[in-house]
């Protein structure tokens, strides 16, 4: 799998990254369309666990529509 991960809502205590609330994470996947790159975030993605995650699934479908 091949991305990137951005985190936000996030802190910092004693070197362990904790979420702090709101949306805290952005994945962005590569590919060599849209469809491997929405593919390759989402697989990403399911190796990320934390207590209560909340995954969206519809992002990056409507571009999907153009094609």
């Amino acid at each position: 799998d091949e991305g990137l991960v951005f985190h936000a809502g996030t802190k910092l205590i004693n070197n362990e990254v904790f979420t702090s609330g709101g949306r805290v994470l952005n994945v962005i996947g590569f590919g060599d369309d849209l469809s491997s790159a929405i593919q390759n975030a989402y697989s990403l993605s399911e190796k990320i666990t934390f207590e209560d995650k909340f995954l969206r699934r519809d992002i990056g479908q409507k571009g999907l529509s153009y094609k």
